[in-house]
């Protein structure tokens, strides 16, 4: 008879499979369920904590690492989802009490960090071209000036409309 070792609830690395199929499925539904974030973010700090200790235990776990970096890649590019679905992050960080390394109880701090860039990337392109547009124009007119008989015939035009 054999033996499925994916489902063999003695195994070691069986909570941690478990975890990630968990986990797996609550990462679409962020958007739609916000409890779900809370929980994925339990579920998060669970695997932060057992992955390491099985794999010192000499547990090989390479498909449960990579199944797990790719949980976290997930919840990196859905982080603006899982900002908008917690009310209050400090408050849920108090609660949990993270870890400096577990970057997923940062989420709101981060994303607060990439706008700021990106606001700071766009003021800066503005002033560019701007700062083109006037450098530009400065030298266009310094390299080829107004002929001085074109800007008095122009003006002896202007004050004739003026009294017409």
């Amino acid at each position: 008879m054999g033996h499925d070792r994916a489902r063999d609830t003695n195994a070691p690395a069986y909570e941690v499979r478990r975890l990630l199929d968990t986990a797996e499925g609550l990462l679409p539904l962020m958007r739609e369920r916000t409890s779900a974030v809370s929980q994925l973010l339990g579920i998060f700090d669970q695997l932060d904590a057992r992955i390491p200790t099985l794999e010192q235990q000499g547990v090989d776990l390479r498909g449960e690492r990579g199944r797990w970096e790719a949980l976290q890649r997930g919840l990196r590019s859905r982080a603006r989802w899982a900002v908008s679905a917690i009310t209050s992050w400090p408050a849920a960080r108090q609660q949990a009490q993270p870890q400096p390394e577990q970057w997923w109880w940062r989420l709101d701090e981060t994303l607060a960090a990439e706008r700021r860039r990106a606001w700071l990337r766009g003021a800066v392109i503005v002033l560019l071209v701007v700062t083109v547009g006037v450098v530009g124009t400065r030298l266009f007119r310094f390299y080829f000036p107004v002929d001085p008989n074109v800007a008095a015939a122009n003006d002896r035009r202007l004050q004739a409309e003026r009294h017409v």
